[in-house]
Protein backbone atom coordinates (compact mmCIF):
# COMPACT_ATOMS: atom_id res chain seq x y z
CA UNK A 1 0.00 0.00 0.00
CA UNK A 2 1.17 3.30 -0.65
CA UNK A 3 2.29 6.07 1.40
CA UNK A 4 -0.87 8.17 3.04
CA UNK A 5 -0.31 12.08 1.88
CA UNK A 6 -1.90 14.53 4.71
CA UNK A 7 -4.24 15.60 1.74
CA UNK A 8 -5.46 11.77 1.70
CA UNK A 9 -5.52 11.56 5.10
CA UNK A 10 -7.82 14.62 5.39
CA UNK A 11 -9.97 13.24 2.46
CA UNK A 12 -10.64 9.82 4.14
CA UNK A 13 -11.55 11.27 7.12
CA UNK A 14 -14.34 13.50 5.26
CA UNK A 15 -15.68 11.55 3.28
CA UNK A 16 -15.47 8.53 6.17
CA UNK A 17 -17.23 10.73 8.60
CA UNK A 18 -19.97 11.92 5.92
CA UNK A 19 -20.92 8.06 5.24
CA UNK A 20 -21.93 8.41 8.54
CA UNK A 21 -24.43 10.83 7.97
CA UNK A 22 -26.33 10.66 4.73
CA UNK A 23 -29.21 11.13 4.86
CA UNK A 24 -29.09 13.64 7.81
CA UNK A 25 -29.67 17.28 8.04
CA UNK A 26 -26.03 18.03 7.38
CA UNK A 27 -26.58 17.82 3.67
CA UNK A 28 -27.10 21.47 2.14
CA UNK A 29 -30.18 20.70 0.59
CA UNK A 30 -32.74 23.67 -0.62
CA UNK A 31 -31.74 26.92 0.93
CA UNK A 32 -32.83 29.27 -1.36
CA UNK A 33 -35.73 30.11 1.06
CA UNK A 34 -33.12 31.03 3.53
CA UNK A 35 -31.54 33.35 1.24
CA UNK A 36 -34.16 34.93 -0.60
CA UNK A 37 -34.30 37.83 1.73
CA UNK A 38 -31.15 38.93 1.63
CA UNK A 39 -30.45 39.21 -2.09
CA UNK A 40 -33.63 38.73 -4.02
CA UNK A 41 -35.97 42.01 -5.09
CA UNK A 42 -39.66 41.40 -6.16
CA UNK A 43 -38.88 39.87 -9.75
CA UNK A 44 -36.50 38.39 -8.87
CA UNK A 45 -35.34 34.77 -8.23
CA UNK A 46 -32.64 32.90 -6.58
CA UNK A 47 -31.32 29.25 -8.30
CA UNK A 48 -29.14 28.30 -5.77
CA UNK A 49 -27.05 30.31 -3.05
CA UNK A 50 -25.20 31.98 -5.83
CA UNK A 51 -26.91 32.96 -8.97
CA UNK A 52 -30.78 34.69 -9.48
CA UNK A 53 -32.62 35.29 -12.49
CA UNK A 54 -35.30 38.20 -12.79
CA UNK A 55 -38.36 38.42 -14.66
CA UNK A 56 -36.20 40.29 -18.02
CA UNK A 57 -33.51 37.49 -18.15
CA UNK A 58 -30.91 38.86 -16.17
CA UNK A 59 -28.50 37.36 -14.20
CA UNK A 60 -26.56 38.37 -11.08
CA UNK A 61 -24.38 36.17 -9.77
CA UNK A 62 -23.79 36.23 -5.96
CA UNK A 63 -19.73 36.33 -5.13
CA UNK A 64 -18.92 35.86 -1.85
CA UNK A 65 -15.50 37.64 -2.16
CA UNK A 66 -14.37 41.53 -2.15
CA UNK A 67 -12.70 42.84 -5.46
CA UNK A 68 -9.52 43.94 -3.82
CA UNK A 69 -8.53 45.98 -7.78
CA UNK A 70 -7.22 41.77 -9.48
CA UNK A 71 -10.52 42.20 -10.90
CA UNK A 72 -11.38 38.29 -8.94
CA UNK A 73 -15.46 39.29 -8.95
CA UNK A 74 -15.64 39.62 -13.27
CA UNK A 75 -13.62 36.50 -13.57
CA UNK A 76 -16.00 34.70 -10.88
CA UNK A 77 -19.02 35.89 -12.77
CA UNK A 78 -17.37 34.55 -16.04
CA UNK A 79 -17.55 31.20 -14.38
CA UNK A 80 -20.83 30.91 -13.19
CA UNK A 81 -22.25 32.28 -16.61
CA UNK A 82 -20.37 30.39 -19.03
CA UNK A 83 -21.07 26.80 -16.90
CA UNK A 84 -25.07 28.39 -16.69
CA UNK A 85 -24.57 29.35 -21.06
CA UNK A 86 -25.51 32.66 -19.90
CA UNK A 87 -25.81 35.85 -22.43
CA UNK A 88 -22.69 37.81 -21.10
CA UNK A 89 -24.85 41.29 -21.55
CA UNK A 90 -27.53 40.08 -19.40
CA UNK A 91 -25.01 39.19 -16.67
CA UNK A 92 -23.87 41.39 -13.62
CA UNK A 93 -23.05 40.15 -10.04
CA UNK A 94 -23.31 41.46 -6.31
CA UNK A 95 -21.36 40.93 -3.46
CA UNK A 96 -22.52 38.03 -0.75
CA UNK A 97 -23.99 39.90 2.10
CA UNK A 98 -21.76 39.06 4.95
CA UNK A 99 -23.87 36.67 6.78
CA UNK A 100 -23.77 32.68 7.72
CA UNK A 101 -26.06 31.58 4.71
CA UNK A 102 -23.03 32.65 2.39
CA UNK A 103 -20.61 30.96 4.25
CA UNK A 104 -18.08 30.42 1.75
CA UNK A 105 -17.83 26.43 1.93
CA UNK A 106 -16.43 26.00 -1.75
CA UNK A 107 -12.92 27.77 -0.24
CA UNK A 108 -12.67 25.44 2.43
CA UNK A 109 -13.51 22.76 0.21
CA UNK A 110 -11.15 23.71 -2.67
CA UNK A 111 -8.23 24.42 -0.04
CA UNK A 112 -8.36 20.41 1.38
CA UNK A 113 -9.98 18.43 -0.78
CA UNK A 114 -8.74 19.97 -4.17
CA UNK A 115 -9.18 17.71 -6.77
CA UNK A 116 -9.87 15.08 -4.69
CA UNK A 117 -12.82 12.56 -6.47
CA UNK A 118 -15.58 12.36 -4.05
CA UNK A 119 -18.26 9.68 -5.06
CA UNK A 120 -21.67 10.96 -6.36
CA UNK A 121 -23.77 9.73 -3.39
CA UNK A 122 -21.05 11.51 -0.54
CA UNK A 123 -21.12 14.85 -2.63
CA UNK A 124 -23.93 16.43 -0.57
CA UNK A 125 -22.30 15.41 2.56
CA UNK A 126 -19.16 16.88 1.93
CA UNK A 127 -20.34 19.82 0.78
CA UNK A 128 -22.81 20.15 3.94
CA UNK A 129 -20.26 19.11 6.15
CA UNK A 130 -17.98 21.92 5.13
CA UNK A 131 -20.74 24.49 4.91
CA UNK A 132 -21.56 23.88 8.78
CA UNK A 133 -17.86 24.17 9.03
CA UNK A 134 -17.63 27.63 7.40
CA UNK A 135 -20.86 28.65 8.87
CA UNK A 136 -19.17 28.28 12.36
CA UNK A 137 -16.04 30.16 11.26
CA UNK A 138 -18.34 33.08 9.42
CA UNK A 139 -15.85 32.36 6.46
CA UNK A 140 -15.87 35.00 3.63
CA UNK A 141 -12.38 35.77 3.42
CA UNK A 142 -10.44 37.36 -0.10
CA UNK A 143 -6.54 36.28 -0.17
CA UNK A 144 -4.43 33.56 -0.77
CA UNK A 145 -4.73 33.72 -4.46
CA UNK A 146 -7.89 31.70 -3.79
CA UNK A 147 -10.75 33.40 -5.41
CA UNK A 148 -10.25 31.69 -8.85
CA UNK A 149 -8.69 28.10 -7.81
CA UNK A 150 -11.10 27.67 -5.14
CA UNK A 151 -14.10 29.57 -5.04
CA UNK A 152 -14.41 29.73 -8.82
CA UNK A 153 -13.53 26.15 -9.71
CA UNK A 154 -15.81 24.42 -6.53
CA UNK A 155 -18.08 27.19 -6.06
CA UNK A 156 -19.17 29.27 -8.72
CA UNK A 157 -18.84 26.69 -12.02
CA UNK A 158 -20.79 24.65 -10.02
CA UNK A 159 -23.48 27.14 -9.45
CA UNK A 160 -23.97 27.94 -12.83
CA UNK A 161 -24.07 24.55 -14.07
CA UNK A 162 -26.46 23.57 -11.13
CA UNK A 163 -28.45 26.19 -12.22
CA UNK A 164 -28.27 24.89 -16.03
CA UNK A 165 -29.75 21.31 -15.09
CA UNK A 166 -32.09 23.11 -12.70
CA UNK A 167 -33.77 24.70 -15.87
CA UNK A 168 -33.28 22.49 -18.76
CA UNK A 169 -35.01 20.12 -16.38
CA UNK A 170 -38.03 22.43 -15.83
CA UNK A 171 -37.92 22.78 -19.42
CA UNK A 172 -38.34 19.53 -19.79
CA UNK A 173 -41.05 18.98 -17.65
CA UNK A 174 -43.20 22.31 -19.14
CA UNK A 175 -42.76 21.04 -22.50
CA UNK A 176 -42.89 17.22 -22.14
CA UNK A 177 -39.62 16.73 -24.03
CA UNK A 178 -36.67 14.24 -22.68
CA UNK A 179 -33.78 16.38 -21.44
CA UNK A 180 -31.65 15.28 -23.72
CA UNK A 181 -33.90 17.13 -26.62
CA UNK A 182 -33.00 20.14 -24.94
CA UNK A 183 -29.62 22.94 -25.59
CA UNK A 184 -29.01 26.14 -23.73
CA UNK A 185 -27.45 29.11 -25.40
CA UNK A 186 -26.95 32.71 -24.22
CA UNK A 187 -29.79 32.65 -21.43
CA UNK A 188 -32.36 30.48 -23.45
CA UNK A 189 -33.55 26.86 -23.71
CA UNK A 190 -33.94 25.75 -27.56
CA UNK A 191 -36.12 22.56 -28.15
CA UNK A 192 -33.77 21.07 -30.67
CA UNK A 193 -35.92 19.10 -33.11
CA UNK A 194 -38.07 22.02 -33.45
CA UNK A 195 -36.02 25.41 -32.66
CA UNK A 196 -38.61 25.97 -30.63
CA UNK A 197 -36.69 28.19 -27.21
CA UNK A 198 -37.61 30.20 -24.54
CA UNK A 199 -35.60 32.27 -22.08
CA UNK A 200 -34.27 30.86 -18.66
CA UNK A 201 -36.86 33.59 -17.10
CA UNK A 202 -39.90 31.54 -17.95
CA UNK A 203 -38.28 28.83 -16.13
CA UNK A 204 -36.53 29.77 -13.15
CA UNK A 205 -39.37 30.44 -10.61
CA UNK A 206 -40.53 26.65 -10.61
CA UNK A 207 -36.87 25.48 -11.15
CA UNK A 208 -35.62 27.69 -8.04
CA UNK A 209 -38.25 25.29 -5.83
CA UNK A 210 -36.11 22.38 -6.22
CA UNK A 211 -32.82 21.46 -4.61
CA UNK A 212 -29.85 21.72 -6.82
CA UNK A 213 -27.68 18.90 -7.84
CA UNK A 214 -24.62 18.73 -6.09
CA UNK A 215 -22.79 17.01 -8.93
CA UNK A 216 -23.59 18.80 -12.02
CA UNK A 217 -21.65 18.21 -15.49
CA UNK A 218 -18.95 20.79 -15.66
CA UNK A 219 -18.00 21.81 -19.59
CA UNK A 220 -14.39 20.65 -21.06
CA UNK A 221 -12.19 23.45 -21.89
CA UNK A 222 -12.73 23.19 -25.40
CA UNK A 223 -16.32 24.37 -24.44
CA UNK A 224 -15.80 27.82 -22.56
CA UNK A 225 -17.64 30.50 -24.47
CA UNK A 226 -16.57 33.02 -22.00
CA UNK A 227 -14.02 31.70 -19.75
CA UNK A 228 -10.81 32.75 -20.71
CA UNK A 229 -11.99 35.70 -22.74
CA UNK A 230 -10.48 39.13 -21.68
CA UNK A 231 -14.12 41.14 -20.82
CA UNK A 232 -14.39 44.42 -19.57
CA UNK A 233 -14.53 44.39 -15.59
CA UNK A 234 -17.95 45.12 -14.27
CA UNK A 235 -16.57 47.36 -11.40
CA UNK A 236 -14.53 49.90 -13.40
CA UNK A 237 -16.92 52.02 -14.30
CA UNK A 238 -18.96 53.13 -10.89
CA UNK A 239 -15.19 53.30 -9.96
CA UNK A 240 -14.44 55.99 -12.75
CA UNK A 241 -17.67 57.79 -12.35
CA UNK A 242 -17.79 57.47 -8.67
CA UNK A 243 -21.03 55.83 -8.06
CA UNK A 244 -19.40 53.27 -6.56
CA UNK A 245 -20.17 52.78 -3.01
CA UNK A 246 -17.51 52.44 -0.39
CA UNK A 247 -17.31 51.49 3.27
CA UNK A 248 -16.85 55.27 4.09
CA UNK A 249 -19.98 55.87 2.06
CA UNK A 250 -22.16 54.02 3.79
CA UNK A 251 -25.06 55.59 5.27
CA UNK A 252 -27.52 54.57 8.44
CA UNK A 253 -30.12 55.64 10.40
CA UNK A 254 -28.88 58.03 13.02
CA UNK A 255 -25.22 57.15 12.53
CA UNK A 256 -22.55 59.16 14.05
CA UNK A 257 -18.98 59.16 13.38
CA UNK A 258 -15.53 58.67 15.04
CA UNK A 259 -12.08 59.88 14.25
CA UNK A 260 -9.48 58.64 16.42
CA UNK A 261 -5.47 59.66 17.16
CA UNK A 262 -3.20 57.33 18.76
CA UNK A 263 -0.39 57.62 20.85
CA UNK A 264 2.71 58.44 18.53
CA UNK A 265 4.49 56.03 20.09
CA UNK A 266 4.08 52.77 20.66
CA UNK A 267 3.03 52.18 24.60
CA UNK A 268 2.45 55.24 25.49
CA UNK A 269 -0.75 56.87 26.92
CA UNK A 270 -2.70 60.05 27.66
CA UNK A 271 -1.43 62.37 30.80
CA UNK A 272 -3.87 64.93 30.97
CA UNK A 273 -6.62 65.40 27.96
CA UNK A 274 -8.75 68.56 27.89
CA UNK A 275 -12.56 67.96 25.83
CA UNK A 276 -13.87 71.58 26.82
CA UNK A 277 -12.98 73.14 22.93
CA UNK A 278 -13.34 70.39 21.14
CA UNK A 279 -16.59 69.41 22.42
CA UNK A 280 -17.81 73.11 22.17
CA UNK A 281 -17.75 72.81 18.31
CA UNK A 282 -21.13 72.26 16.61
CA UNK A 283 -21.58 68.51 15.44
CA UNK A 284 -18.94 67.21 18.15
CA UNK A 285 -20.83 64.88 20.19
CA UNK A 286 -18.49 63.84 22.86
CA UNK A 287 -14.62 63.47 22.91
CA UNK A 288 -13.52 59.86 24.47
CA UNK A 289 -10.18 59.03 26.52
CA UNK A 290 -9.10 55.60 25.53
CA UNK A 291 -6.15 55.46 27.47
CA UNK A 292 -4.01 54.97 24.75
CA UNK A 293 -5.79 57.00 21.92
CA UNK A 294 -8.27 59.72 21.50
CA UNK A 295 -11.72 59.47 20.08
CA UNK A 296 -13.74 62.19 18.51
CA UNK A 297 -17.68 61.40 17.72
CA UNK A 298 -19.53 63.83 16.09
CA UNK A 299 -22.43 64.16 13.24
CA UNK A 300 -20.39 64.11 10.85
CA UNK A 301 -16.52 63.59 9.85
CA UNK A 302 -15.93 67.74 8.53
Amino acid sequence: MGKWTRRGFITAGVIGSSALVIGVAIRPGHRVAELTGSVADEGETLVNAWVKIDTQNRITAIVPHSEMGQGAQTALTQMLADELDACWEDVSFIEAPAEDGFANYALGKGFILGDTEVPAVLMGSVDGLFLQLTKAFHLQITGGSSSIRATGVYGMRVAGAAAREMLLAEAALTWQVPVDALQTKEGKIIHKATGKQAAFAEFVVQAGRKAPPAQPRLKAVTEFSIMGQSKPRHDIPAKVDGSAAFGIDVVVDGMKYAAITAAPVFGGSIIRLDTVKAESIPGVLKVVDLGNAVAVVAEGYW
